[in-house]
């Protein structure tokens, strides 16, 4: 069995930047950096992303820079030929499902925004996952 499948729990790292499609909606793109922690606490990587169609209009209405998300997909990797005959790699997520985190009230509480949004077409009003639930089902990942 292969399997590409990325989890990824952090912050972004600057308001993403939409780019419409040219032909139809569903070429729609937006590119955004999640900022993720090393396990041991050693520093930290931004992990670029890129989501499609109507996952990228409803991500240009909630994500902004500093929030926190959950993002579900794939890695995918482009290598590109330079013009000296070598490679370069370069990777990205593509994204299939965002969830985001808690957000603070006027009373400074937390509480979970009640949006999740996956896919092309599904969006779905879900409880957001916790950052300890998406890690432990990480975790739990054969691999």
């Amino acid at each position: 069995m292969n399997l590409n499948q990325i989890i990824l729990v952090g912050r972004l790292a600057k308001d993403p930047m939409f780019t419409p499609g040219k032909v139809k909606p569903s070429n729609n793109r937006l590119y955004f950096k999640v900022i993720v922690n090393h396990i041991r606490g050693e520093g930290y990587d931004a992990i670029p992303c890129v989501c499609w169609g109507k996952l990228a209009d409803v991500g240009t209405e909630y994500l902004e820079k500093g929030k926190e998300v959950t993002i579900t997909g794939e890695l995918r990797v482009d290598n590109k030929r330079n013009e000296d005959g070598t490679y370069n790699n370069n990777f990205n997520v593509s994204v299939s499902k965002i969830s985001f985190g808690p957000k603070t009230t006027k009373s400074q509480q937390t509480q979970p925004e009640q949006l999740a949004f996956e896919g092309e077409d599904a969006i779905e009003d879900v409880a957001t996952e916790t950052q300890a639930d998406a890690l432990a089902a990480a975790a739990a990942l054969p691999f």
